[in-house]
């Protein structure tokens, strides 16, 4: 199907196809579906640690004992950061997809380019993803079903509130994991140490718990997120 041949305006782009991004976001869903399983496998995982720490500093096991639940719960982060990387990389060539096909659909004044698509997880200030942010509220504008081709109110259309949840979730809640996290366990060499991590995992067990949960909201929030700016993307193309 060819582009919709409406008068040519500022950020529109008579030329080419419309790329399907229908594949990829299935496939980022699936991978996405995994992260959602390991933390909720993640939440029991907690408890056990947690109960092992008291019994370590009650004295109740040993050092090898408790470096053993600590390696429990770092196979299940090991897993998570395999397919976070997956997702990371898919989503950068999703997005680079969804801002051409944004463009394509005739959308005056779009600010991002295909290359934020990527550079856009780099730059300043960095971990907390302001960018992707306003890419992905330009993106759920320019796909809202009331847009017509070239359209000059699109930027107007509302953006679904939560977009702005998913980025408190994914760019700040991590930041304080970061802060919190104990910066060594399996390298424990003593009694000392271990005690000292014992008590982080129990003094910070809410918190740690509170974090993996964010992360389970945020997993499921970017699903959905993926699949309806996806949906309602190809939907204008085909009405088109």
């Amino acid at each position: 199907m060819a582009p919709p041949t409406y008068p040519a305006g500022t950020g529109y782009v008579p030329d080419g196809g419309f790329e399907p991004v229908q594949r990829s976001a299935r496939f980022m869903s699936l991978m996405l579906g995994f992260i959602v399983a390991i933390q909720i496998l993640a939440i029991p995982s907690e408890f056990f640690l947690r109960n092992q720490a008291r019994r370590f500093l009650d004295g109740e096991i040993g050092l090898e004992t408790f470096k053993s639940a600590i390696r429990r719960e770092q196979s299940l982060a090991g897993a998570l950061s395999a397919f976070q990387i997956v997702v990371a990389v898919s989503t950068i060539v999703w997005m680079r997809k969804m801002i051409r096909n944004n463009r394509r659909l005739g959308r005056p004044g779009s600010k991002w380019s295909p290359t934020w698509g990527f550079v856009g997880w780099l730059v300043p200030p960095g971990a907390i993803y302001a960018v992707p942010w306003l890419i992905f509220k330009e993106l759920w504008r320019g796909s809202d079903p009331a847009n017509l081709p070239n359209d000059p109110n699109w930027k107007t259309r509302p953006v679904t509130p939560l977009i702005h949840v998913w980025w408190v979730l994914f760019g700040f809640v991590p930041i304080l994991s970061a802060l919190l996290s104990p910066r060594f366990t399996l390298g424990l060499s003593s009694q000392v140490d271990a005690r000292d991590v014992a008590e982080f995992y129990t003094d910070q067990f809410w918190v740690q718990l509170l974090i993996t949960a964010a992360g389970l909201a945020s997993a499921l929030i970017y699903g959905w997120m993926v699949r309806t700016m996806s949906a309602r993307q190809t939907a204008l193309w085909d009405r088109y």
